[in-house]
């Protein structure tokens, strides 16, 4: 594959010519294993405000990141440190920290035993609302996304809403601190 290879699928082509962003999506699977999108609706003010918020809530002191891990949450919600997480089968920690948001589950959700809550820092006061607001326009693309897919495969457009209608999904809002020249790297 090179780079030509790629040829990016305008989002709005799934509202204007669903079976036309049908088969974007079947060509681009088969010919890279991927899809890359553009032209996905989220508005880039909302972007830049949940990055704004997000380089805050890394830029906090360890110890005050420290207070949003979760002990025994394995990383779902919440802060997971520097050095914590590594790839599988790696000898050596990956050199980043991260924040993990979900879905938001009301009271008594038949899946609030296996979705923990999300964790939001007070330190940051614009982080839940933006971040939030970010996590529910992935998932509204993701949804648009999932509507061309399954035309492609000969299904319904809508084949897709009810299985991941409440679904497990995760935004990991990622930092790699610098790195010391002559320091660790992986």
């Amino acid at each position: 594959m090179i780079l030509a290879d790629i040829r990016p699928i305008p989002l709005s082509l799934v509202d204007s010519d669903l079976s036309a962003a049908a088969a974007a999506f079947g060509d681009a699977f088969a010919r890279t294993g991927f899809a890359v999108v553009c032209d996905h609706g989220i508005d880039a003010a909302l972007i830049e405000r949940a990055l704004a918020a997000t380089s805050a809530l890394f830029a906090l002191p360890p110890a005050s990141k420290g207070a949003y891990i979760v002990p025994g949450g394995g990383g779902q919600r919440g802060m997971t440190a520097f050095g914590v997480e590594a790839a599988k089968g790696a000898a050596q920690s990956d050199l980043k920290e991260f924040w993990h948001v979900g879905r938001d589950l009301p009271p008594g959700h038949k899946f609030a035993g296996i979705m923990p809550p999300n964790v939001w820092p007070g330190e940051v006061p614009d982080f839940h609302p933006a971040v939030a607001a970010l996590y529910a326009a992935l998932d509204t693309a993701g949804n648009r996304m999932l509507r061309a897919i399954a035309v492609h495969l000969g299904l319904a457009p809508d084949f897709f809403a009810g299985p991941v209608q409440d679904g497990n999904s995760i935004l990991r809002l990622l930092h790699y601190p610098p790195v010391a020249p002559g320091g660790a790297a992986i």
